[in-house]
């Protein structure tokens, strides 16, 4: 019926006074009957996070469980966010799409959580804290996907401007 409720919020609040660990200013989450939205840091689920000032390649990790299949709507309410050089870019992982977030407002973005069981895993999305410069190449296609036991990434490039090399990371905690 294009009615929206509230089912959950998390906080992520920075200043260089916090620390980069988890500590007594965070708040732990507890857990909802229905939809739950986490910030995960350190494999620690958190309502409330202090951290440092943001930098380039800082991230917020989403943890969103409980959903059912249904339309959803992130709502992000940034205040004093902008940094010079920096940019916040919500990623869907499902999706393998990014939304740029409004570091000084409100930004909505719509997402749906269908009969594909990926769609509904937990770390699904994230913010992607990145420098706002332009890379010398441009991305036509990325691909990960299980080969012989181990993960294998492909990927297509177009306007490649002096580019060395590439490197490929993981990580194993999210």
């Amino acid at each position: 019926d294009n009615s929206t409720v509230l089912a959950d919020g998390v906080l992520a609040e920075f200043n260089n006074n916090y620390s980069d660990s988890v500590k007594i200013e965070d708040a732990v989450k507890f857990g909802n009957t229905n939809e739950e939205l986490a910030l995960l840091r350190y494999g620690t689920a958190l309502t409330l996070e202090r951290r440092p000032i943001i930098k380039s390649i800082d991230t917020l990790f989403f943890k969103l469980t409980k959903t059912t299949q249904r339309a959803y709507q992130f709502r992000f309410n940034a205040i004093n966010l902008d940094h010079p050089g920096l940019t916040a870019i919500l990623k869907d992982k499902y999706l393998g799409s990014g939304t740029l977030v409004n570091p000084n407002g409100l930004t909505n973005v719509n997402f749906t959580v269908t009969t594909d069981a990926a769609s509904s895993v937990f770390n699904r999305f994230m913010i992607v804290f990145q420098s706002a410069t332009t890379l010398p190449v441009t991305f036509t296609s990325v691909k990960a996907y299980q080969k012989n036991g181990r993960i294998a990434v492909d990927w297509a490039v177009e306007n490649e401007i002096n580019i060395a090399k590439y490197e490929v990371e993981k990580s194993v905690d999210g």
